[in-house]
């Protein structure tokens, strides 16, 4: 690429063909001041505060949009600059309240800084006051368009980056200002309340509603969000050992300037009055507050008791998605090695163990193969199964900007219809549970498409009986496979509505074998997406905390597997797989399963008719929380836990990217970080020195899970890590299967696909739930999170207008959802979309769902759970 010499401020300076003089300039430390400029959106030179002197012509020119050019000379300071900059302030501060001293912004507000860089006190014309009332209606964002100076970084920020569209400009001249549809509030626009154009807004227009900490807070932390899969970048803002601001940390993150409603707002769950505060053991019935002696001695015997006199099989581990890589793998460790049981499992199996074991098995990893940036650079991008603007916001904007942005085409394959259905070339609207039909029918039209040979296992199969239940039209399953046969590259894209349907496994090992068709592995722009995961389930899974796998997904049943992980233990592991989840909660029924320690999970909240017996079974359960759930008030022994601003590990992401969490709270009471507690127990049952710290786990860590050998904490303060990282000095490999894709183990059976449920005349609808943008997993944080609780109050009932019509309803009836098991009370709401027949369950931020009114499938093939469905009828309440 060109060179191109010019002179900044009298120093001679180089640059790139193509870069602007702001971008020049502040690439070799100069400062030019801006109001509308950010490198996150393209610049529009709308605010001129970065005026700049050419001194050969004299004239002023916007260096945010002005090209460099060989032979300038450009003066950033000189006195035309200065003065030009002045007036500029001036006419701003002349249109804007004079209400600095109480504004929400406070020192944050950029314009106020630049007026004080100038020396503007007095302004020096006469006032152009705006009257505008601040609307304040959410619990999110405050709007006060009175401070407006129209840079437009709100629109843009709205339409580059989350690609929304809930704001544009609102009518011209004098009277143009950011605003919706029909100037309507963010509440009723399309507005996802994502924060992002708060957080890049340079002045009080836009702030945060009711904020904790007016300014500047006085500390800030790097650390991870703690929700979904994404692993996005935050700042953490302090004020007096508190929480009170989160923004977006845009250096070397998968989320840049953005974050979504949970990421930003959803985090006060730390400061809840609800959080456990000491060590509990249950004496006469009753659970009492004893010291963490007592209660580690007390645990640490019972568990060796239970193992000794019924066996180590007896007692099982359920691990947590939301715990660190180092609780997860010093977790399977105490079970493996402390108590000597295989019985070790963790949250994912509610959502991605299915899509885990079908990856494993194809082509031996278990991650995203590609980054999520990757997405942007693709040609077609097939998303089935998942709902990524609720699920994994961050992985929906990049699939957004890829189709407005890139040109993308985008098969949508989902049963409602929202923001990508509306973009999408194609969109599938399946019965929900059919999606690996879909792919069967998909990749034989592929493969005849290119000319390959059916393969043995899919030429039985009959399409158009796939298709005919899935209630999809054949024709937009072929011209899906047009699509994705004529491009260059394909990005696939799956979610729960796949790996957790039934025979969920075998549908993700069908769009494996579509993504080897399409040669979309190891190539830029292609790969394959799992949107199935929380904040750290690929963590947890590649802890080893799972029973099909020790640490780096060697099986347990392997006797050289066990033998290698004995050479650093000291000792070998027992023989797996041990149970999973539902299989100890079977075992504890049948009196098998005597003791079981649950850290970080609620399964009596997710699965109470089938929990709650197992648990009331069990001689003794261990629970390790944040908070006194469902499943903890029927605890033996309570281990109050920190939450994730209050210790340190890592996470890894669902794109395999491996980041740190930063203790910058302190944890409340005398509740103690998970790593703490652990270490403790490993001392008492396996007789081990306990770590001194998570770094020290980690270094363990690096040494028994291949994939992370290169892994160092001190690595980890720079640029991300992927694993495979295997190099000290290397930062991973960002897109695997460069070299081309392992041979599969087996080939799939379509047989375990979903099959067709004889309907109940009592219970004639089907109920299925949906992801929510405010809600995530059990609720056991978003219902804590005071802002999330407050936005999102109501459970919503989707359903067919003529289901409502027969039924008798009208738009916001209150409704009954009544099954075998209990009910649901909601809010009915028609969309045409919807088959007759489908109710789709929308859940409060504090609401149960579908929990009570149906035990939860699980898939025999993966020991996963399905996605909760159940047959109900329909009341109105009152009725």
């Amino acid at each position: 690429m060109e060179t191109i010499a010019i002179t900044l401020d009298g120093v001679p300076v180089s640059g790139r063909q193509g870069m602007t003089i702001l971008e020049l300039a502040r690439e070799v430390g100069v400062r030019i001041p801006t109001l509308c400029h950010d490198p996150s959106l393209k610049p529009v030179g709308a605010c001129r505060v970065c005026l700049v002197e050419e001194e050969a012509s004299r004239r002023l020119l916007a260096s945010c949009v002005t090209p460099i050019a060989s032979g300038m000379r450009i003066q950033t300071r000189s006195p035309a600059v200065l003065e030009a900059r002045r007036v500029i302030l001036q006419l701003m501060l002349a249109n804007h309240p004079e209400s600095c001293v109480v504004c929400d912004k406070g020192n944050r507000c950029q314009l106020r800084q630049l007026a004080a860089e100038a020396g503007i006190g007095l302004v020096d014309y006469d006032r152009m006051d705006s009257f505008v009332n601040a609307q304040e209606a959410n619990p999110f964002l405050k709007r006060d368009l009175s401070k407006c100076v129209l840079c437009g970084k709100c629109i843009r920020a709205d339409q580059e980056l989350v690609v929304v569209g809930a704001m544009d400009y609102f009518q011209r001249g004098f009277q143009a200002k950011p605003g919706t549809f029909l100037d309507r509030p963010l509440e009723h626009s399309e507005c996802t309340f994502c924060g992002t154009c708060e957080a890049i807004c340079p002045t009080g227009a836009l702030s945060e509603s009711k904020p904790l900490h007016i300014g500047t807070a006085p500390q800030r932390a790097s650390t991870v969000c703690s929700y979904c899969g994404c692993g996005c970048s935050i700042w953490a803002y302090l004020w007096e050992e508190r929480l009170v601001r989160i923004e977006p940390k845009a250096e070397d993150s998968v989320n840049k300037a953005t974050l979504c409603v949970r990421g930003r707002y959803g985090s006060d769950y730390l400061h809840s009055k609800d959080r456990l505060l000491n060590p509990m053991l249950r004496k006469n019935g009753e659970l009492v507050s004893v010291s963490w002696q007592e209660a580690l001695d007390e645990t640490a015997a019972r568990l060796k008791e239970i193992a000794a006199r019924h066996g180590p099989a007896s007692v099982g581990f359920f691990g947590s998605t939301q715990c660190t890589n180092e609780e997860n793998y010093l977790f399977q460790k105490l079970a493996r090695l402390g108590v000597g049981t295989p019985n070790v499992d963790n949250g994912a199996r509610f959502q991605a163990v299915s899509g885990i074991l079908a990856m494993q098995e194809e082509l031996s990893i278990s991650g995203a193969t590609h980054p999520l940036e990757e997405l942007e650079f693709a040609a077609v991008i097939l998303v089935i199964g998942a709902q990524p603007l609720e699920s994994h916001p961050v992985a929906s904007y990049a699939l957004k900007r890829a189709v407005k942005q890139r040109g993308a085409k985008l098969i949508y394959v989902s049963p409602l219809e929202d923001a990508l259905s509306r973009m999408a070339e194609i969109w599938i609207n399946p019965w929900p549970g059919s999606e690996g039909l879909i792919l069967l029918a998909l990749l034989r039209a592929v493969i005849l498409l290119r000319g390959s040979r059916v393969p043995g296992w899919l030429e039985a199969q009959d399409p158009g009986d796939f298709l005919k239940r899935s209630l999809v039209d054949s024709s937009q399953v072929d011209d899906a496979a047009r699509i994705l046969c004529s491009s260059p590259s394909c990005a696939l894209v799956f979610g729960k509505g796949l790996s957790c349907s039934q025979g969920g496994k075998e549908g993700v090992k069908i769009l494996v074998r579509l993504a080897r068709e399409l040669n979309c592995l190891g190539v830029a722009g292609g790969g394959i997406y799992p949107l199935d995961r929380a904040a750290n389930t690929q963590g947890a899974c590649d802890m080893g905390t799972l029973p099909e796998f020790l640490p780096g997904y060697r099986s347990s049943g392997d006797p050289r597997c066990r033998a290698e992980l004995a050479q650093s233990w000291g000792k070998e592991p027992p023989a797996g797989p041990g149970m999973s989840l539902p299989e100890m909660l079977e075992a504890a029924l049948r009196g098998e399963l005597k003791a079981l320690y649950i850290m970080g999970e609620n399964p009596l909240e997710v699965l109470p008719s089938y929990a709650a017996e197992a648990l009331l079974r069990l001689e003794f359960l261990v629970v390790q929380d944040m908070f006194p759930t469902a499943t903890c008030q029927r605890a033996h022994s309570v281990l109050p836990a920190a939450g994730f601003l209050e210790k340190e590990g890592t996470y890894t992401s669902l794109e395999r990217r491996i980041q740190r969490i930063r203790p910058v709270l302190p944890p409340p009471g005398g509740a103690r970080p998970d790593c703490w507690i652990l270490s403790g127990l490993l001392k008492r049952t396996a007789d081990l020195p306990e770590y001194e710290a998570p770094a020290e786990v980690m270094k363990e860590i690096s040494q028994t899970v291949p994939q992370m050998r290169g892994v160092r904490y001190a690595r980890l303060e720079g640029s991300p890590i992927f694993w495979p990282c295997t190099d000290p000095t290397a930062s991973g490999e960002r897109i695997l299967l460069r070299g081309g894709a392992p041979e599969p183990q087996a080939a799939p059976d379509p047989s375990k696909l979903m099959q067709t449920n004889p309907k109940d005349p009592e219970f004639p609808f089907l109920a299925v739930e949906v992801e929510s943008l405010f809600r995530m997993g059990s609720a056991v944080r978003s219902s804590r999170a005071g802002r999330l609780r407050d936005f999102s109050h109501q459970t919503l009932v989707f359903l067919n207008p003529y289901d409502m019509g027969r039924l008798g309803l009208g738009e916001q009836t209150q409704v009954k959802l009544l099954s075998r098991w209990g009910e649901l009370k909601a809010t009915a709401l028609s969309r045409p979309e919807i088959h007759p027949g489908l109710l789709c369950v929308l859940p409060a931020a504090q609401g149960r769902g579908l929990a009570g009114l149906a035990p939860w499938g699980w898939d025999p093939a993966s020991r996963t759970a399905q996605t909760r469905k159940a047959g109900v009828r329909l009341e109105r309440c009152g009725g």
